[in-house]
């Protein structure tokens, strides 16, 4: 009588089930309980944690046909699904070769050398500097001699427009006009620049003598011109040189009324109206006022047609 294959024991599992057994011999009874816990033990040896119901359909576990990773393999993905992490993003990784933080350390830092542009007609070559973070100054636009990198503003470009349609001149502040009579009417706080224009119009109430001084910061006035027997005054005065401390050269020119009568804002002055006078002074000293003095009577404000208008302009910068 032939036995069934031993499927006792710990080492026993399904791949070891012959097909045959029992023998159709008519004496299965006299061993079939052994063969049938011989096949529980070997189902339970191939399959030794599952404790609950396995769902998976035929397709599903066929998907895992060929696989050839472990659990640690499957770990990787656990929770990607839930992150929303989609196959697309996955899919990134094609073709990574080596660790994408290594290379990401590896790149340069956004302050680090770049390389100069080849269309300039140079070997390509380092250009070990900062991309320029600051922005260049007034001063540093005049001047034109500095090399460091510097960033230009719509604003910078604004002002080197209008300094070329004015000379290089920029209006400073508001212009100054009182709105009630005033003696003397100062405008301070020039120093700062270079040159000086400054265009005015005013009357003078008490007709006689108004004089055009300048002095350092709370220093000694210094009379550039005094202008007589005069009632409304016009002109342009450009000082160059203003607010350095040494060769202070200061020129002017003025045009103004030897009318009696008031001018207002209606009239212009011409060549016949009036008188032209120029100067030149010498100063070491950087000044930084001006004012317009009347010995008798006062600057008019008060009448809105015949208000003085002073409008100071600077270029440059004193160093």
């Amino acid at each position: 009588m032939s036995t069934p294959e031993d499927l006792t024991g710990s080492l026993k599992y399904i791949s070891d089930f012959d097909e045959t057994n029992p023998p159709n011999t008519g004496q299965a009874p006299s061993y079939g309980d052994d063969h049938i816990r011989g096949i529980k033990n070997a189902v339970k040896n191939t399959f030794p944690n599952i404790d609950a119901p396995v769902t998976a359909t035929e397709d599903e576990l066929n998907a895992l046909d060929g696989y050839t990773g472990n659990a640690a393999d499957l770990n990787i993905l656990a929770g990607a699904d839930t992150a929303g992490v989609t196959s697309t993003e996955l899919q990134y990784l094609n073709g990574v070769t080596s660790a994408i933080q290594t290379q990401l350390d590896a790149k340069e830092a956004a302050d680090a050398t770049i390389l100069k542009d080849a269309d300039i007609g140079v070997t390509l070559q380092a250009y070990n500097a900062d991309i320029p973070t600051q922005v260049m100054s007034q001063a540093e636009a005049e001047a034109g001699t500095s090399t460091d990198n510097r960033t230009v503003t719509a604003e910078r470009i604004k002002q080197a427009i209008a300094a070329l349609a004015s000379g290089g001149y920029e209006p400073i502040g508001d212009p100054y006009e009182p709105t009630s009579d005033v003696n003397p009417a100062t405008i301070t706080g020039l120093s700062g620049y270079r040159d000086i224009k400054i265009v005015f119009a005013f009357y003078n109430s008490g007709g006689v003598n108004a004089a055009i001084d300048v002095r350092t910061s709370g220093g000694t006035w210094r009379e550039l011109n005094s202008i007589s027997s005069t009632a409304t005054v016009c002109g342009e005065i450009e000082m160059l040189n203003f607010g350095m401390t040494t060769s202070a050269i200061k020129s002017f020119f003025i045009r103004y009324s030897d009318d009696a009568t008031v001018l207002d804002r209606s009239n212009f002055i011409d060549g016949g109206n009036g008188t032209g006078r120029h100067g030149y002074f010498t100063y070491a000293e950087s000044l930084d006022e001006i004012r317009w003095d009347c010995s008798n009577g006062s600057i008019e404000g008060s009448t809105a047609d015949q208000r003085a208008f002073f409008q100071p302009y600077g270029r440059g910068v004193a160093s």
